[in-house]
């Protein structure tokens, strides 16, 4: 991690360097975030929100030649990689270890260990809104959110389930976001089964005038 990218983080949180890929690739963040290679192109700083051990949204931009590009991986198991309780065997931290992704830091969505209008992105997909139901979690996720979004920047976070307490909670908190800082989407999708149950958020804060 560069000087330059350690300034973006807060002092709440040290970079854990290393860690491995993840599952979820680019065509998944591609489907259910609806991006495409343009959005990519106008953005330099990509926050990873549950990432998972091994950063697979990271590993993939790198592979298809985005190199410029800042992707910062945060989640809170990568924090605890040698806690006996993780149920890593010795050799799956190896494993983990060898593939391991730059820009990796330790971190919570309600705590996010990042500056103030640092990221140009931050994406959210089948992470943090499955874990979080209480409405101070929730409403302190979206703070933190649009805290660290730049001008001009926007999130992107899947799923939100019609079916859950937090569905709720969201409309309530958008509804009181300043129209002349953001702006929001809430985009019904499709399960598996065609059943039109979970949202895509997406919210874009405005450049100041």
């Amino acid at each position: 991690m560069s000087e330059k990218e350690k300034n973006m983080l807060s002092p709440k949180m040290q970079p854990v360097e290393k860690a491995g890929y993840t599952d979820r690739n680019w065509e998944e963040y591609a489907q259910f975030l609806d991006l495409t290679k343009e959005d990519l192109q106008k953005w330099q700083v990509i926050v990873d929100l549950g990432s998972g051990i091994s950063q697979g949204l990271s590993y993939d931009l790198d592979k298809m030649g985005y190199k410029d590009k800042t992707v910062i991986s945060i989640d809170p198991i990568l924090g605890l990689l040698e806690n006996p309780s993780n149920n890593l065997s010795q050799e799956d931290l190896i494993n983990l270890r060898s593939n391991a992704q730059p820009n990796t830091v330790a971190g919570l969505a309600q705590e996010l260990p990042l500056k103030d209008e640092s990221a140009d992105a931050i994406l959210a997909l089948f992470s943090v809104p499955r874990y979080l139901d209480k409405s101070d979690d929730i409403n302190n996720f979206l703070d933190q959110v649009v805290r660290v979004l730049k001008p001009g920047g926007e999130a992107r976070i899947y799923p939100i389930s019609k079916y859950k307490n937090n569905f709720k909670i969201v409309p309530d908190y958008l509804a009181q976001l300043s129209k002349n800082e953001f702006e929001y989407e809430l985009i019904l999708k499709r399960d598996d089964d065609g059943d039109p149950c979970y949202y895509l958020l997406i919210i874009r804060k405005k450049v100041k005038k």
